[in-house]
Parts: C-alpha cells; sequence; structure tokens
C-alpha cells in the first residue's frame, strides 16, 4: 500500500531557518554557480500583500512568472533587478467592472499606469454570450489580463428581445443554458443591469430563475441596479433578495446615491449590506472614487418612451401630443439624479445641457476632419493602406500632418479614438511606415462592420481642406471610405458626423458620393465615377465657402488641376431663436447626436466615504482600457486618486486597507486563487508605486492624461511598465475561472489545517491514483504567510516534493486553498499551489478535489479520502461503459462478465458470503484469463479488479 513520510515539523523550522543559505547552494542545485536563481529581483521595497494586513520590508524574487521567494535575497542574483527602495509593492490592482476598449487592451497604457493589471469585461449585463469572443483577443496581444462575466442583459435580449413581456417557461430554460454554459466557459460571475432596457423589464422573480442556472459555481451576481436615486433603498434590498435566492453572492456594482433629495440614503444602503452579512449572507459591493457618473443621455429618457427600441422612440419624439409630457418627465427624472442641467455633461462635445440650452443647434460651420472606413461585404475582408494625411486651412496653415514614418502604431497622441465595431473587426497597424486598417468581413445581423477615427486637431474655420494618400486591398466589393471636413463629431453608433462636408469612396459602385450633414439628417450632393484600382491613388477633399470639391488621381499621373466634381452647399436655414427647456434640449439632442455619453454630477462625499468604509466594497473604475479623449477620468485615473487624494492626502484609510480594496477584495469576490497577494506560489502581477507622488492627472475636460507615481508594473512576471514607461510587451492572458475557484470572503481568522491519504482518480473514483498527500498548517491572524509542512508525492511521475515555504491560506466553506515552495526530489526548487474542495461543480463525489500544481510539472488531481464503497450494480455499470468504449471486445464477453456478477450478488443478497467471496475470487481470476485473451483491456481489468478488492474487503 501506499505510504507517505510526514516530515517533522522540527524540520519544516529548521529549513525554514536556514532557506536564505540554502536557497542557492540547494535550492536551486540544478542551476550552474553562475546561473541567476530569479529572473527578476525587486529589492529594499516595502511590501503590502493585498490582505490588509501591516507593510513589512523584504525582497521579493521572481521565476517563470510566479513568487518563488520574499525575504532577504541580498546573497541572489537575478537577470533583472528593481531598487524599489521607499516604494510600495502590492499585487497587481484587478478591476472588476471593466467596459475596456478591445482594441486599447493592446497596448493597455492607460491601466498599466493606474497599475491595473487585470480587467473583467462584460459588466452591467452586457457582451457577447460566447466567451470565447473575449478569450480570443489574446491571440491579439494583450497588454494586462482579461477575464469575463456572462451578462444577463445580452442573454435576456438575445432570447426574449426587445419587448416589454414577460419570458416564457421555453425561454427561462434557454436563458438558463446560456448562463451554464458562460459559467462552463470560465465566467467569473453573472453581471446584469436591470437599469437598462430591455433587461429591465424583466420580473425579479425572472431574474431569479435565470441566474439561479450559476448557484452551483459559487459565484457572484454583479448587478447595476435597477435604480441608484429615488428609490435606490428598494434597488438594493432588490439585488440581495436576487443574490440570496438564486445561491449567489449578491454584489452593488459602481454603489452610490444620485441627487439631492436622496443623499444620505447611504446609511440604509450600506445598512442593508451590513444586515445581510450579519445573517450569514456574503455581501459585496464596488465603488469608484468620483460623484460624477458615466452612462448614456437616455439615462434620463422615462422606460415607457424607450419601450420597443430606438426608433419607437423617436416615432414618440414625433409625436405633438406626447412631446411636452415626455420633456416634463425627462426633467423630472434629470433632477432626481442631479440638481440642474449644468450637471449633465458631454465629454466629447466639451457642454453640458445648459450649454445646448443657451447655444441652441445652429451650425457653424466650424470643425475637424474625421476618417470611417466600412465593410458590407458577407464574404470578403478589406485592407485600406495609408502613407499620408494632412488637414489644412486654405491660408496654408497645417492643423494636421501624419505620415506614419516615425512610429510603428496608430499614435493616441495623434488619433483621439480607433474604434471598431463589432469590437475584433477592425486592426490599426502600421508596417513599413504605412497605416494600415484591416476589416473583416460583415457578420451576419449586422449593419456592415466598420472602424472610425478622430485626427488629433483643433477646429478650422469653414474654408479647409484634406489631402490623403492611399490605396486597398481589393475594389469591387461593397466596401467603402469616408471622409469628412468642418465636422464637430461622428453620430452615435455611425461613421457619419451630425454635421459636416465630406465625400464616400464606394468601392462596389466604383463612385465617389458627396455629402452634408446637418443636425443627424444627409443630403446627396450628387456622385462620380472613381475609376479606383489597387494602386495608390490621392485624394483631395475642399470646403470653399459654399462649395465642396473632390479630387481623385493615380499617383502614375500628376495632380490635376480640375476637381473631379464640385457640389454647391446650401445657405444654412437661419432657425429662428426659441427658449428650450432641459426636456425639449435632450430630445433634440437624441434625435440629432444619438445618445451621447453623459457624465452627471450626482453625489455628495459623506455618501461616498460611507460606502468606501464598508469592508466589503471594492474599488473599481466602470472604465477600463481607453484611448479615448472625451471620456470620464476615472479611465485614466481610479486607482491613483484612491490612493493619492483619499488615502495621502484626506487619510480616509490606511494604505493597507485601499490596497486590499483593489487587489485581495476584488480577486477573493470574483473567485480568483493566484492573484490578488503579495505571496510565495502567487502569479507575479505586481504594482510598485511612490507614494509620495502617486496622484490622478485626468480632469472632465481633459481626461486624457495620464496618472503619476506608479513606477513598474509586472503582468505574469514580466515588466509591461518600467519606470513610469510602456516596455510594449504584451503578456497578458485572457484568465477563466474554474469550477473550484468560488467567491469567498477573505480569510481574516487563524487557521488550522491537517490531513493525510491517499489520492483516488477522478475518473475511476475507487482507483488509487499512484499520488498521495500529508500537510499540516496553520496560519495566525496576524500572520503574513502559514507555517507548517506540505508533502507530495507521486509514483506515475516520479515526484518527491517537500514543501520549504509557504505563502498564504485561504479558507471558505469546504474550501481550502494554500501556495509555497519546496524542492522536488530533494534538490530542484519549485513554486506551487494547491486547492482541496469538497463542492468542486460538476463533481458528485462527496469527497474533496485536490488539485495540486508544481512548477513545470504536470497537474496532480485526486479525490482525497477512502475509497468508495462499490457495490455489484456499479460493476454491472462499469462493464457496460467499458463495452461502449471498446475497452470490453464484444458481446458476449460483457455477458460472461455480468453472468459472473449476477451470482455473486445473489450470493450477497441472500447472505451467503462465503460464496460471494468465493465467486468473486473466481471473477478476478475470469478477468486475468480475459485480460490474457484479449477479451478485455488491461485498464478496463485492473479498474474492476479494484471494485472486486474493494467490496472483498468490505465484506471482511
Amino acid at each position: 500500500m501506499f505510504k507517505l513520510r510526514r516530515i517533522s515539523m522540527m524540520a519544516v523550522i529548521f529549513v525554514l531557518l536556514i532557506g536564505t543559505f540554502l536557497q542557492t547552494s540547494v535550492g536551486n542545485a540544478a542551476q550552474t554557480q553562475d546561473e541567476p536563481a530569479y529572473d527578476t529581483i525587486i529589492r529594499n521595497g516595502t511590501i503590502i500583500d493585498g490582505s490588509g494586513l501591516p507593510q513589512y520590508d523584504a525582497d521579493i524574487g521572481i521565476r517563470d512568472g510566479v513568487i518563488a521567494r520574499i525575504g532577504n535575497l541580498e546573497n541572489d542574483t537575478a537577470e533583472k533587478e528593481v531598487d524599489a527602495r521607499g516604494q510600495f509593492v502590492t499585487p497587481g490592482f484587478i478591476e472588476i467592472h471593466s467596459h475596456a476598449s478591445t482594441s486599447a487592451l493592446q497596448e493597455a497604457r492607460s491601466s498599466l499606469t493606474q497599475g491595473v493589471t487585470t480587467e473583467i469585461l462584460n459588466v452591467d449585463g452586457g457582451g457577447p454570450t460566447d466567451l470565447q469572443e473575449r478569450f480570443a483577443l489574446e491571440e491579439e496581444g494583450l497588454g494586462i489580463n482579461i477575464g469575463a462575466h456572462i451578462g444577463f442583459n445580452s442573454v435576456w435580449e438575445e432570447v426574449v428581445g426587445e419587448e416589454d413581456r414577460q419570458a416564457t417557461a421555453e425561454e427561462i430554460n434557454e436563458m438558463q443554458e446560456l448562463i451554464t454554459k458562460g459559467m462552463e466557459d470560465g465566467a467569473f460571475g453573472v453581471s446584469a443591469g436591470l437599469f437598462y432596457r430591455p433587461a429591465y423589464y424583466a420580473t425579479t422573480e425572472e431574474v431569479i430563475d435565470v441566474v439561479s442556472a450559476a448557484d452551483e459555481w459559487r459565484t457572484y451576481f454583479q448587478h447595476h441596479i435597477r435604480n441608484e436615486n429615488n428609490n435606490v433603498i428598494d434597488a438594493t434590498a432588490e439585488t440581495i433578495e436576487i443574490g440570496e435566492e438564486a445561491g449567489l453572492v449578491p454584489h452593488i456594482t459602481h454603489m452610490k446615491v444620485m441627487g439631492p433629495d436622496n443623499w444620505g440614503k447611504s446609511e440604509d444602503t450600506v445598512g442593508l449590506i451590513e444586515e445581510a452579512n450579519a445573517r450569514g449572507t456574503y455581501a459585496t459591493a464596488d465603488v469608484y472614487p468620483y460623484l460624477r457618473s458615466q452612462t448614456g443621455l437616455t439615462a434620463i429618457v422615462p422606460p415607457w418612451v424607450e419601450d420597443g427600441g430606438w426608433d419607437e422612440m423617436l416615432e414618440r419624439f414625433a409625436d405633438p401630443e406626447l412631446r411636452p409630457q415626455i420633456a416634463e418627465e425627462i426633467e423630472d427624472i434629470m433632477h432626481s439624479r442631479v440638481e440642474g442641467p449644468g450637471d449633465v455633461y458631454f465629454p466629447t462635445k466639451r457642454m453640458t445641457l445648459a450649454d445646448y440650452m443657451e447655444q441652441g443647434f445652429n451650425y457653424t460651420r466650424d470643425g475637424q476632419a474625421l476618417l470611417g472606413f466600412l465593410n458590407f461585404d458577407y464574404d470578403s475582408d478589406i485592407t485600406f493602406d495609408i502613407d499620408e494625411i494632412n488637414v489644412r486651412d486654405l491660408d496654408g496653415n497645417t492643423a494636421f500632418e501624419y505620415d506614419f514614418t516615425e512610429s510603428d502604431e496608430w499614435e493616441s497622441e495623434s488619433f483621439q479614438q480607433l474604434f471598431s465595431y463589432p469590437s475584433d473587426a477592425v486592426n490599426y497597424l502600421v508596417e513599413d511606415n504605412i497605416g494600415k486598417v484591416e476589416i473583416d468581413e460583415r457578420m451576419q445581423g449586422n449593419a456592415s462592420a466598420y472602424g472610425k477615427t478622430t485626427p488629433v486637431m483643433d477646429e478650422l474655420e469653414s474654408n479647409s481642406e484634406a489631402y490623403m494618400r492611399f490605396k486597398v486591398s481589393d475594389v469591387g466589393n461593397n466596401q467603402r471610405i469616408r471622409f469628412w471636413l468642418q465636422a464637430d463629431d461622428f453620430s452615435s453608433g455611425s461613421s457619419f458626423p451630425v454635421n459636416g462636408y465630406g465625400i464616400e469612396l464606394h468601392l462596389g459602385n466604383d463612385e465617389l458620393v458627396l455629402y452634408g450633414r446637418e443636425d443627424g439628417s444627409s443630403t446627396n450632393y450628387g456622385s462620380v465615377d472613381a475609376d479606383m484600382t489597387t494602386e495608390w491613388h490621392s485624394l483631395r477633399v475642399r470646403v470653399e465657402d459654399d462649395q465642396l470639391m473632390v479630387r481623385l488621381w493615380n499617383d502614375v499621373n500628376e495632380e490635376p488641376e480640375e476637381w473631379s466634381m464640385t457640389a454647391e452647399i446650401p445657405a444654412p436655414q437661419d432657425n429662428e431663436e426659441e427658449e428650450l427647456t432641459p426636456g425639449e434640449t435632450t430630445m433634440r439632442i437624441l434625435e440629432t447626436e444619438g445618445s451621447l455619453r453623459s457624465i452627471y454630477n450626482f453625489g455628495h462625499e459623506d455618501d461616498f466615504e460611507r460606502i468606501l468604509d464598508n469592508p466589503t466594497t471594492a474599488i473599481a473604475s466602470d472604465g477600463g482600457a481607453t484611448t479615448s479623449n472625451s471620456t470620464h477620468p476615472r479611465r485614466y485615473g481610479t486607482q491613483p486618486r484612491a490612493l493619492g487624494m483619499y488615502i495621502r492626502e484626506e487619510g480616509l484609510a490606511d494604505w493597507e486597507t485601499m490596497v486590499q480594496k483593489m487587489t485581495g477584495l476584488p480577486a477573493t469576490i470574483i473567485g480568483m486563487t493566484d492573484r490578488g497577494f503579495i505571496a510565495e506560489g502567487m502569479t507575479a502581477d505586481i504594482t510598485i508605486f511612490d507614494p509620495n507622488t502617486v496622484i490622478d492627472n485626468a480632469t472632465f475636460d481633459q481626461p486624457k492624461q495620464y496618472a503619476d507615481g506608479i513606477e513598474h508594473v509586472l503582468v505574469n512576471g514580466e515588466f509591461a511598465l518600467e519606470n513610469g514607461e510602456l516596455t510594449g510587451i504584451q503578456a497578458g492572458k485572457a484568465l477563466q475561472r474554474d469550477a473550484n475557484m468560488p467567491t469567498r470572503p477573505m480569510t481574516t481568522e487563524a487557521v488550522d489545517l491537517e490531513n493525510e491519504g491517499e489520492l483516488y482518480d477522478i475518473d475511476e473514483p475507487n482507483a488509487v491514483s499512484g499520488a498521495g498527500i500529508d500537510f499540516s498548517l496553520q496560519q495566525g491572524e496576524t500572520d503574513v504567510q502559514a507555517d507548517g509542512s506540505f508533502v507530495v508525492q507521486d509514483d506515475r511521475s516520479g515526484i518527491d516534493f517537500e514543501a520549504t515555504g509557504f505563502g498564504k491560506i485561504q479558507v471558505t466553506d469546504g474550501w481550502t486553498s494554500f501556495t509555497g515552495r519546496g524542492l522536488l526530489n530533494g534538490d530542484i526548487e519549485r513554486t506551487f499551489s494547491v486547492i482541496i474542495d469538497k463542492n468542486e461543480t460538476g463533481i458528485t463525489d462527496d469527497r474533496p478535489t485536490v488539485t495540486i500544481q508544481i512548477e513545470g510539472e504536470d497537474e496532480i488531481r485526486g479525490f482525497l479520502g477512502d475509497a468508495e464503497p462499490s457495490s455489484i450494480e456499479a460493476m454491472k455499470e462499469l462493464v457496460d461503459r467499458f463495452t461502449d468504449e471498446g475497452e470490453v471486445e464484444n458481446e458476449d464477453t460483457a455477458r460472461l462478465l455480468h453472468t459472473h456478477l449476477t451470482t455473486v450478488g445473489h450470493y450477497e443478497e441472500s447472505g451467503n458470503m462465503d460464496k460471494a467471496v468465493k465467486h468473486m475470487n473466481s471473477f478476478k481470476q475470469l478477468l486475468d484469463y480475459q485480460e490474457a485473451e484479449g477479451g478485455i483491456s488491461e485498464e478496463a481489468s485492473n479498474a474492476l479488479i479494484t471494485h472486486a478488492d474493494n467490496l472483498l474487503e468490505a465484506w471482511e
């Protein structure tokens, strides 16, 4: 019988005491004397480990992307060393509410300069229901790690649609299947945004029915609640009810209280979370350190007006009897969120709702250049190559000039946005000093695949022109370029501006079309043949007085003197001055410019501080990776603002608590086991910042300003940010949650664990796997690392492993995880992680599963405990399974085995145990014979013999 060696506690203590001395001579004996012990050493830093415990000074050695050792490493060497003296060394910040631009994730500068190493997507219930679309982003390269939720809103809309109606029983089942599939694919939880339609139409009971499909996964329900202003208390209570009834951890995301009439209600909403935790329901929240929120302008439109979708809403606006009523209700909702129209700000316009009311809607013809690239073709992709772009006024003053020769990417300083729809359909590249826009073929159900970008430039007066040298990879298909001048901004969800003048090069029709846009409406000024080929061409567009002119020519020719086409621009309509109300102005904006991104100045500092003070509230930005210069500043400054403003300057909490809210707490909320803490055996996602200088710089008027004080960021052990600058390394991974990674509270109490035993095969629960473990561990309330012993042996792979140091123990009901380092086969130092889970999803066995990962070795898994009692019926089922799988040669052999087992079962049931034992031994002999004759495989024979031996042992 397999027997484990037990380590004495004294031996472990001795090893720990002399660990520093041995680590070069023994711990890394497989290395030569001159070879560095680690890939990276972070020296002299002050560690804040993410647990909330006090900071301490130590070095950190990193090997193969994992924290290999923490302590005094002055005698050790590494390929790279960083002096972190005077700086805090923390786990990488984990962003659990990310609306990241997928193209921005490739560089992730806005995230890395905030110290963020992981972002969780598909929030507020949105995102693709097929999570593989998110995980595929890793193939394009990631600057940081990503994960994803499965979104309730997307599931509801996919199955039920946009109508205001209840779901049928069949639809509930279909939605449950989508939730289950998302969890099986690795979702970190279920997100929802019942504030948004059509999910808003779902009743509480329907939500519970659908999301309860995730119950067995022991995950969380991240929710943008239905109402954050007048009904915020009821909406918070609903979220807790959904969590409790569905078997999920309720989580209030971007928790807040909106509107002056509601300030102070955080006493009640935080109280509901505290009451839930007191009665045994783990309830959590997250908050961002700003008193302004960002969403769409439709947030202040009554729900009944939006019923049926965008077109239905616009039809109701156009009804002269309904319009005054809608305007009044819009104002009521606005005042429930903010004090007045000056508190509704549109970052893409640098204007407030009050500014619109004062300015009106007359277009002045001042503006900028815009570029759009479209693919309407279902069968072919397209690449647009661009050599040069130039925009100037007619006096010769250059407003924008770019030729791609000095960069290897579309630089965010020069292009305000690099938009893609769908999110992964468009790639913006630079190759051989040429800018490239690659667009996938159009997907079924989408109007097109398209990209758009805004050159960063000052507004031009009405007379100006733009030049572009370009070529296309193909002609004759339904693919187009749009180039605009004197434009204000793109319409929401469109490559047309709200106002502006420009051309569309239609490759399918081989023509240039001249357009004017005013207040969101298009005027076609006519078209002219383009004569396009796949050679280099030049395009010049001019707006001069009341004329729009275009010239297109092949580069083999000189630029012609004549314009290809000239169109007269009608004089703008002189609208009579009118007094605009907030409601009327809101409708006008929605009619002409779409649902602009809107920032609402909603909150009170006392509510924010009360929410932040709750121990189960994490920090989350409600932002994510971006390159935009017209967004909420939280996308550039959340974590540095929380640290610099609220800790260093205002002292709302200590450093350890705030770091915990960005690392260990969000990690445990979403179920991560290998990140969120500085501990031996944990993945080396690490942020190093200067506590004296860390601060945000982003403002609402100028949001694209990167934070100060984040000095170094390591993602999976590699430097993504070094000395405050990007390294260009794309070390991020698409992370997926496993079935043994439950949402859980932080481990704050003392832990004492002990167990030993053989591991039984997961697929053959009564078959010994050949591996076994023996551990005895302790961790006090104030211990930054565990102490004790851990041994694993595996006869199959020749593994004999002893722990020599430990990271942290994490525990919750029926579940334990711990990490550390040790010696493999007596001389090779390796890190390890262990998860022991009595309630692993998908496992029906009552015994806990054990999952062991030793650095550089295959995963070891098995059941810990005694073999389950076998039965004759179980053995018959096993024979049938082996027959189906071809492990039993034919039906005749299967019948023979069944006959013997039936005889054994007859004697067992009658109590004649002597004959039961005799015939069972005869059955074993039959298996040996059949195996020798080729009637049954060795694997199947051994499995059945194991069951037979278990029964014989039980009978004895």
